[in-house]
């Protein structure tokens, strides 16, 4: 296992990673190597990003590094077993399908004109991000599956071309999926549903605010919050169905034209219920 950091100065290839003058070690590398981008040498790789099945030990790009990697057309493409982004640029990224892995975000480029910083397409075990914005499997032809994503601050969107997502825990930022998730844990924060998006398990919210505008049915809610948590289902006219919802503390704003709760559950505690007449 070797570390090898990415220099990018190359006089002739400045940007392709398969050129061995653009690494520090003086060699393109290899299975079981450490890469590392510092902003010593910002400098962007866009050209030879495609590593197959090469099964990299981790890729890591530190703070302060801005330059782009790969590209939509070109995303960077790897087996890699660890994947750490904490720069403040925009990276396209393939990742291998054997079983998913650890993704972890702090930073990034900013979102702006339906772009992210991170723009990830493959397989991810557990997705932490606390900073930066980052979608999965959002652009068109991107595929793969997400087992848990931790949301404790900046942006991620979760695209319609996930095949799978097994759970959602929001302790800060916004996260939109456009995909169906079983498990949905709010603390703090925002959630919101969009497209054809469900809640097929349940949707338990003890703080922070959700926007549900996706389509499918969400078949529980448990809205246990202190601190005035809003359930918005008002973002869009089309009808949808909630299977069960328990208010225990919170408010929900609805249209009862629109939105059917085939069952509300009598709460667990004393709880105020008002209604507030809306101009739609």
């Amino acid at each position: 296992m070797t570390v090898t950091m990415w220099l990018g100065t190359d006089a002739t290839s400045p940007t392709d990673f398969s050129t061995a003058a653009n690494w520090s070690t003086g060699s393109v590398p290899v299975a079981s190597d450490d890469l590392i981008f510092t902003n010593s040498y910002n400098n962007p790789m866009t050209e030879g990003v495609d590593q197959g099945t090469t099964a990299f030990s981790s890729f890591y790009v530190e703070a302060g590094y801005t330059a782009q990697i790969g590209s939509f057309e070109s995303p960077l493409i790897s087996d890699v077993s660890k994947f750490d982004y904490h720069g403040g640029g925009v990276i396209w990224v393939k990742l291998g399908t054997s079983g998913g892995i650890p993704v972890n975000v702090t930073n990034s480029g900013a979102t702006a004109n339906g772009a992210w910083g991170v723009n990830i397409d493959g397989d991810v075990s557990t997705l932490s991000v606390s900073g930066g914005s980052v979608a999965v499997n959002v652009e068109a032809g991107f595929s793969g599956s997400l087992t848990a994503l931790h949301s404790m601050g900046g942006q991620t969107v979760l695209g319609s071309n996930l095949t799978a997502v097994t759970s959602v825990d929001v302790l800060g930022g916004v996260v939109e999926t456009r995909e169906s998730v079983p498990t949905v844990r709010v603390y703090s924060g925002t959630f919101k549903t969009a497209d054809a998006a469900a809640i097929t398990t349940k949707l338990s919210v003890y703080g922070g605010d959700c926007v549900l505008n996706g389509t499918g049915t969400i078949a529980d809610i448990l809205l246990d919050s202190d601190g005035g948590s809003t359930l918005d289902f008002t973002q869009t006219g089309i009808s949808r169905t909630v299977t069960n919802i328990k208010n225990n503390g919170g408010v929900v704003v609805y249209n009862p034209n629109v939105i059917t709760f085939t069952t509300d559950a009598t709460p667990d505690k004393a709880v105020r219920k008002a209604v507030n007449n809306i101009s739609w």
